[in-house]
């Protein structure tokens, strides 16, 4: 019998909480983190967005900096420099997503963060008693290692 193998995949969460930012101005946070490794590409994306004290019916726009990313796999039309990796509109702290982004990144060691923030289509800033808790998801291919790959019965 012929076994099949595939490429294992890793997958790694990273949750960041607006409160606890280095810095912030109320639109950009910085985050400084324990060195995170990227051995290969890797896919980087917004998984969930927790919002409190946040009005309803809002729209969020979320950017990211700090990292490398493939600029040919990615388009942005507005002029700020920054990735969009999510915009949404909140409802009862369920944020339905308009907007998600996928970034290639490139291997490289990250150790700061930045997420960029704002309400709103004009980019207000959030108020003191407002923050969010993102969460951020790296895929990986892990290159040395291979998963056979089982066939399903149905």
């Amino acid at each position: 019998m012929t076994n099949t193998y595939r490429l294992k995949n890793l997958s790694k969460l990273m949750y960041l909480d607006t409160r606890k930012a280095d810095y912030n101005d109320g639109i950009n946070f910085n985050f400084r983190i324990p060195d995170f490794q990227l051995k290969d590409l890797a896919k980087m994306k917004v998984d969930t967005v927790s919002a409190y004290g946040v009005t309803t019916g809002q729209h969020i726009t979320i950017k990211g900096g700090g990292i490398e990313y493939k600029m040919n796999h990615y388009y942005n039309s507005d002029r700020s420099g920054l990735p969009t990796l999510y915009m949404g509109t909140l409802s009862n702290n369920i944020n339905e997503k308009s907007f998600e982004a996928e970034l290639i990144l490139p291997p490289q060691t990250i150790n700061t963060i930045t997420l960029n923030i704002s309400k709103s289509i004009d980019g207000t800033a959030l108020a003191n008693d407002e923050y969010f808790i993102v969460c951020l998801v790296f895929s990986e291919v892990d290159t040395q290692t291979y998963v056979e790959i089982k066939a399903q019965q149905y």
